[in-house]
């Protein structure tokens, strides 16, 4: 089983708490601030979190369920890592946390499932909100609400053909209990 349909089965009946990028605290400004970065997204579930990681040249989206946020990489160890929620931007859940309720993606010559690499991806959490992931923009994770699927499809799907000769989409819905 490759490394895309076993987080796929660990979101099964999964409820998503919030969204946050990760970020460190700037305190050589005359107000400290957060300053992000959208390379990596964290959706917190009931347990640990499903990581969504820039990946490649920009066109790979990684999915993986991780037990903790971890600091990037790239950033300093004296740098104050901390998450920096952005959950209330685009969901209005009114205080619950609803379940993940489907997942579209879709997959080009560049995806590898064996190590949970998507082109792109959907949640809809709930019946309505609906978050689109799209990692070909630069500096990281584009993010849009409902429609942004759509209009990937109607903008950009065809160039990806162009570019990696073919683009699959799946759709992926958690078991019924």
């Amino acid at each position: 089983m490759d490394a895309l349909t076993k987080t796929l089965a660990r979101l099964s009946g999964a409820r998503v708490h919030g969204l946050h990028v990760p970020a460190y605290l700037d305190g050589k400004t005359p107000v400290a601030r957060a300053v992000t970065t959208s390379y990596t997204l964290y959706f917190e579930l009931d347990e640990g979190f499903l990581r969504l990681t820039w990946v490649g040249s920009g066109g790979g989206l990684q999915l993986a369920v991780a037990s903790e946020a971890v600091r990037p990489d790239c950033w300093d160890e004296d740098d104050d890592f901390l998450l920096a929620s952005i959950g209330e931007l685009f969901f209005d859940n009114g205080g619950s946390a609803p379940l993940i309720t489907r997942i579209r993606y879709a997959t080009n010559a560049e995806s590898d499932p064996d190590r949970g690499i998507v082109r792109c991806a959907e949640f809809q959490l709930g019946l309505q909100n609906r978050l689109f992931c799209d990692p070909s923009w630069v500096p990281g994770i584009r993010l849009s609400t409902s429609g942004g699927y759509e209009q990937w499809q109607r903008e950009d799907r065809d160039r990806e053909r162009d570019l990696h000769g073919f683009v699959h989409e799946h759709v992926w819905e958690p078991a019924r209990r």
